[in-house]
């Protein structure tokens, strides 16, 4: 066997050898990585709740809240245990509702909610309400405003001054004449914000859209940062644009700016104690709630919060600027969820492997790339002569060869 051979042979070997190291360590890490628990942990099972609407924490009780027929909400100390406190609506069966808690300033528990009731004409009309809990007792129901359309209440927010923030969505409807009747069409879906503070009521749309018929906005939350108030929505035309504007008092509001998040879906946004914008995910079907981190609305970071054995039918997590938690249904059962330390730390151990893996796998790839390059070149350059002196030279050696 030649010298040049047995060279040959060493180098495809060593290339293959790095190929199957490349394909190991890219493959381990994937299994890794669908294995990871995520960095939040299930403290209990919770019996006897609903899948969840609502949840907050106000200072340190914890309450959540169900619509069903009418508004229960329950109330906890640990997470595990849940009474119910009664509802901040009259006991009067509800046709159609939806709800949003916050917490006012004062230490109290708010709720925002809004009725919608068919009349003799089947054109719904929504009425939106609000109401407050001090630990014992709810106050009475205080009317705030109607809407002439079916709407849907997105999120409410309590302001220092005593104002409420409203936002909701409701249909944008149309009245056009077909021969000799008037029709109602419905376009755009909308999405709409109201200041309200004692007799004053400011009532605006997010944004308007270029095409009343052919557009969808749909409202994700506000997010307080503790300078001002972010009013976060998205659109639909084309494709997706998430929007947000900013207040500094709930009254004027800065033009809507896009802004882009990973994966292209938003869920539940909310601030963590860490004063992180957080976008906590999950998909029907699946079985992974995951989080996506940002301080700046542009560069997001991805951390798995839970992965469950089944699905995860229901997912709503509660921030206070202090902690942290959640109200998890997997299948037919619920669960109380918080972030864990020791989940945290064995997660951060199994993604720096997880990288680690996938580097390795980089590299050797990269190393198999730059070797074949480089045998490219060297082939190249061998078959190309180096200057007209080399090209005269052969021609001669030649000449001299056959005389």
């Amino acid at each position: 066997m030649s010298m040049k051979a047995s060279f040959t042979r060493r180098r495809v070997a060593v290339m293959s050898l790095l190929l199957i190291i490349a394909v190991i360590s890219m493959v381990a890490g994937m299994i890794l990585e669908s294995e990871l628990e995520g960095t939040w942990s299930f403290l209990c099972e919770i019996e006897g709740i609903p899948k969840p609407d609502e949840v907050i924490q106000v200072a340190d009780t914890m309450y959540l809240a169900v619509r069903k027929e009418t508004i229960r909400v329950f109330r906890s100390y640990d997470g595990c245990s849940w009474t119910e406190v009664g509802s901040p609506a009259p006991e009067h069966e509800i046709w159609s509702c939806s709800i949003s808690l916050f917490e006012i300033p004062d230490g109290r528990l708010g709720i925002a909610w809004e009725e919608t009731d068919p009349d003799t004409d089947k054109k719904p009309r929504s009425t939106f309400f609000w109401n407050s809990f001090d630990g014992n007792t709810w106050s009475e129901p205080q009317f705030l405003l109607h809407r002439d359309e079916r709407t849907t209440l997105k999120d409410a927010i309590a302001l220092e001054d005593g104002a409420l923030l409203l936002m909701w969505k409701e249909p944008l409807v149309h009245y056009i004449e077909r021969g000799d009747r008037t029709v109602q069409v419905s376009g755009c879906d909308l999405v709409y914000r109201a200041y309200i503070n004692n007799d004053e009521l400011l009532v605006e749309r997010v944004i308007e859209p270029e095409d009343p018929f052919l557009c969808s906005i749909d409202g994700i939350s506000f997010v307080n940062d503790g300078e001002g108030i972010w009013c976060v929505f998205e659109q639909w035309e084309d494709r997706r644009f998430f929007y947000k504007s900013w207040s500094e008092d709930g009254r004027n509001w800065s033009p809507p700016e896009t802004f882009h998040i990973p994966g292209g879906s938003a869920g539940q946004m909310l601030l963590t104690p860490q004063g992180e914008i957080a976008n906590f995910l999950y998909f029907i079907g699946e079985n992974n709630l995951f989080v996506l981190k940002s301080t700046d609305w542009k560069n997001w970071s991805r951390e798995d919060v839970l992965r469950t054995e089944a699905d995860i039918a229901r997912a709503r997590i509660a921030s206070n600027g202090r902690k942290m938690w959640g109200i998890v249904r997997v299948g037919e059962d619920t669960y109380f969820a918080h972030p864990s330390p020791e989940s945290k730390q064995e997660y951060q151990e199994t993604i720096y492997i997880v990288k680690m893996l996938k580097y390795l796998a980089l590299l050797c790839i990269a190393a198999i790339i730059l070797y074949f390059f480089s045998r490219i070149r060297k082939n190249n350059s061998s078959k190309t002569p180096k200057n007209k002196e080399d090209v005269g030279s052969s021609e001669n050696k030649s000449m001299m060869k056959s005389s």
